[in-house]
């Protein structure tokens, strides 16, 4: 019970105060306790959402089991490639520390997602909350490489913001290249349609 006694009261502190709470959290190294901080996290978005479906224990212990650790497994796959990501920006952005407090940063802010899955038991309400939780979940990570990192405000919310937008503009963009090639193919096809003599 120490740990999730821990794991409660920092995440009481992300959500009163993150700032604050990057500020004085003294366990940065990525590898170490954040690690483990959202592993936990990712353990109870799984239990959650089993239970807000149905699927806990329908399936026996183990598939059960299974689930669970895949989910967390994913969850921490996920963690480290986004925040490999993330600190690609950083070093460019003048970030003073290493891939390890990146990650630590966003370890730590995972403790949303779980917060999240609770509210998703509510109907129509929970939905308005997960989506401003949501976005609460951006800042937490700003204040995470900011404080991690060394960066102004700024240089952190444009080494968090940065990803999505440049993935947003390259699907916009393959997307705008499909459409022309489709058109252009469409009219090629006409233009072939045109130039065939006429059927006697």
């Amino acid at each position: 019970m120490g740990f999730a006694s821990d794991w409660l009261d920092s995440t009481r502190q992300i959500l009163s105060s993150a700032g604050e709470f990057f500020q004085n959290e003294n366990r940065r190294d990525g590898f170490g306790y954040p690690l483990k901080f959202a592993a936990f996290s990712f353990l109870l978005v799984g239990i959650l959402n089993s239970l807000r479906t149905g699927v806990l224990g329908s399936g026996g212990l183990t598939s059960t089991a299974i689930s669970l650790v895949s989910g967390i497994v994913g969850g921490l796959i996920g963690l480290f490639l986004g925040a490999a990501i993330i600190h690609l920006f950083v070093m460019l952005l003048g970030g003073e520390n290493g891939y390890r407090e990146t990650l630590a940063a966003l370890a730590y802010a995972s403790c949303i997602s779980a917060v999240a899955s609770l509210f998703l038991f509510v109907p129509v309400v929970g939905g308005i909350v997960n989506l401003v939780l949501g976005i609460f979940l951006i800042y937490v990570e700003i204040k995470g490489v900011e404080y991690f990192q060394g960066m102004s405000t700024g240089r952190a919310a444009a080494a968090v913001l940065l990803p999505a937008t440049v993935l947003l503009l390259l699907i916009i963009a393959l997307a705008f290249t499909g459409m022309l090639a489709m058109l252009g193919a469409q009219g090629q096809i006409a233009g072939l349609q045109g130039s065939m003599p006429p059927a006697p």
